[in-house]
């Protein structure tokens, strides 16, 4: 069956409105923010000064600055590289008669600059040998690499790959 496009329309203006209204609202809101940070300036000088002359026996939070304070953000950095890693894996099928895995790690390194490059890279292995596929406990327990264990394994070896690249 085709689609009907007419349908689609009207249930996208009735998506235009409701986001208007949600634009409004949310004006509405951070006009009152607005407002109630300007208010309340001075009662926040008043807290600092009675703090200042307190002697209480407790610990009291400093007021280091004032709530409207504003100061301009850093100069950007020039060149610069972000790396990164993201895994997936294949879990053991305990149906097949080889016990295997595969966990495969992506990594993305991005320079950004006057020389900027890209360079994306995947490595899959295969993960079968037997030493390969349990983990081993001091006691001389072994446990199987699979379901939750995997993803451990993943995630530890996405760090492994990240901190080899930033090397």
């Amino acid at each position: 069956m085709s689609l009907d496009l007419a349908q689609v329309v009207a249930q996208i203006e009735d998506l235009v409105s409701i986001l208007k209204d949600v634009g409004q609202e949310r004006r509405a809101k951070l006009d009152f923010a607005l407002e109630t940070l300007q208010s309340s300036l001075i009662e926040f000088d008043q807290l600092r000064r009675k703090i200042d002359s307190s002697k209480s026996t407790w610990l009291v939070a400093d007021l280091r600055g004032r709530i409207d304070f504003c100061q301009p953000a850093p100069s950007c950095v020039q060149d610069f590289v972000v790396l990164a890693t993201d895994g997936s894996h294949i879990d053991v099928d305990r149906h097949h008669s080889a016990r295997c895995f595969v966990i495969n790690i992506g990594i993305a390194q991005l320079q950004y600059g006057s020389n900027p490059d890209a360079w994306l890279y995947s490595s899959p292995p295969l993960y079968f040998r037997d030493d390969e596929v349990v983990v081993s406990f001091s006691d001389g327990r072994q446990a199987p690499i699979e379901g939750q264990l995997l993803g451990v394994k993943r995630s530890v070896e996405e760090c492994r790959v990240l901190a080899e690249r930033a090397g």
